[in-house]
């Protein structure tokens, strides 16, 4: 909800978007497990004898649909409190996620995720595409099921965050709330002594899912390089 192409992407000036800044924020910590993967491997070799190669990371940053507004929360076809845009959003992401796969001569590994509305976006866009091999919702007031095999994910493969204080998290507004659903994964979201006795700082409210130093980040990355979850919830 709110998130509009000129704030959440592009920015202003030499500055991106705040999601496209979170997504870095992931990204950074992501790349720094892929040295760390890459400095403790590089002297072994695939199954061809050829030398282990350091993996690559990318994310997409994408706000293909309507997403509600203030504005026309009294608007049915266009509120948050309706599914509709979610939907109509939904059928663009599983076009997406089969035209990652699609481009890719190899399997990549594909992780969908989304937060607050755009978390029901991508439970949405998952109905509809078997590409991705795992999928994170934060802040979600639903993903539209609590079914991980309507979500087209083998089980263990969903991962939720819930921060305290989140009141759009606890909503269950479309559907039941998946921060409860013991089916799906849930991970850490408060202070953390990770790797190298590095503090990583608690997430609290709506919006620091994928902060800067934030413990709930660090799960985000590892699951995104396919380490799952660093710090499950306990």
């Amino acid at each position: 909800m709110t998130s509009t192409v000129s704030d959440s992407i592009i920015g202003k000036g030499t500055e991106w978007g705040k999601e496209t800044k979170n997504a870095e924020n992931v990204l950074d910590i992501s790349n720094k497990l892929l040295d760390k993967d890459f400095k403790e491997n590089q002297r072994r070799f695939d199954e061809y004898g050829k030398p282990i190669k350091r993996k690559s990371v990318a994310a997409i940053v994408t706000l293909d649909y309507d997403a509600p507004q203030w504005d026309n929360i009294h608007t049915p076809s266009h509120s948050v409190l309706s599914e509709e845009q979610a939907e109509k959003g939904g059928k663009h992401m599983s076009s997406l996620y089969d035209g990652i796969q699609a481009v890719h001569r190899k399997d990549p590994h594909l992780v969908a995720t989304g937060h607050s509305y755009g978390s029901t976006t991508m439970g949405n866009g998952l109905s509809g595409s078997t590409a991705p091999d795992e999928a994170i919702g934060v802040g979600s007031p639903g993903l539209g099921t609590n079914s991980s095999s309507k979500l087209n994910m083998f089980p263990g493969h969903v991962y939720i965050g819930s921060a305290p204080g989140d009141i759009v998290a606890s909503s269950s507004w479309f559907g039941d709330d998946p921060s409860l659903n013991p089916f799906f994964k849930h991970f850490n979201l408060g202070r953390w002594r990770g790797p190298g006795n590095h503090i990583y700082e608690g997430s609290s409210g709506h919006s620091e899912y994928m902060s800067p130093n934030k413990t709930s980040t660090y799960n985000i990355a590892s699951i995104l390089v396919g380490k799952g979850m660093a710090s499950p919830r306990s």
